[in-house]
């Protein structure tokens, strides 16, 4: 995906939510966010892949992680800005090449949407790559490099005035799958819920102590376990490797017993 803005991630979300492809969704991004109180918190509970910038330390990290994945045999779409990252084709079923436009306005940053200064048009151009398309991974740096060229070409096609990149065959403004009327539903009870959600949390800790002690407790559980062990991921990949060892142990036990 090319990276317009820092919150291209946040707009592709509505877009794979449309297709009800959000709940697969992982994304890999920069360590620094793991630390901010709330999401943060929540982006390790989901077990996205934090990364360093530092491709030695980075590396290892990534293999564990998609390991993992590929342990538990969880589908999943892994969200990469790769003019950052390196990426191998190993256990791969496709590659989507993802190239986003905004034609009226771009919001940079969270402060412009606290402002409520939203994009009036988001623009995706989605393509797959089977993984038999892709070429070996000591080629994959170079095939990054071509399908940038075609998103630079993509792009100022589109903002020329034509949106000739754009075009073609798929074009649609709302997924097949559903109807106008059921977007709207849906986007009217999440702003119900996560506006009920939100006075919610507000009023409990304001009215009543228990609730109060509870946030503090959290916070506290968050704060210290990145401290010492450095994320809720990292804690859940120990204890998959953990358990994977002793249950290959056992196994291995069993198959000398036989």
């Amino acid at each position: 995906m090319n990276h317009r803005t820092r919150l291209d991630w946040m707009f592709l979300w509505c877009c794979l939510l449309r297709y009800s492809y959000l709940r697969l969704e992982k994304i890999c991004l920069k360590a620094a966010l793991k630390a901010v109180p709330g999401f943060g918190w929540a982006m390790q509970v989901a077990c996205f892949v934090f990364i360093q910038r530092r491709w030695e330390d980075d590396k290892k990290h990534m293999a564990n992680m998609l390991d993992y994945f590929c342990d538990i045999r969880e589908p999943l779409q892994l969200l990469m800005f790769p003019e950052g990252t390196d990426l191998t084709g190993d256990n791969l079923d496709a590659v989507h090449d993802i190239t986003v436009a905004y034609p009226k306005n771009i919001p940079q940053t969270e402060r412009h949407l606290i402002l409520g200064h939203f994009p009036r048009e988001i623009h995706f151009h989605v393509r797959r790559f089977p993984a038999a398309s892709l070429p070996s991974s000591s080629e994959l740096e170079a095939w990054c490099r071509a399908r940038w060229v075609e998103k630079e070409s993509r792009l100022r096609d589109f903002y020329s005035g034509g949106r000739r990149g754009f075009a073609g065959e798929g074009v649609a403004l709302v997924p097949p799958c559903k109807s106008e009327l059921r977007v709207s539903l849906i986007k009217a009870a999440s702003l119900l819920y996560w506006s009920g959600f939100i006075a919610l949390c507000v009023t409990g800790l304001w009215l009543w102590a228990p609730v109060r002690l509870y946030f503090l407790v959290m916070v506290g559980v968050f704060v210290g376990q990145q401290k010492l062990i450095g994320g809720v991921e990292l804690l859940e990949l120990a204890c998959h490797r953990y358990w994977k060892a002793a249950a290959e142990k056992r196994k291995e036990r069993e198959g000398k017993t036989q």
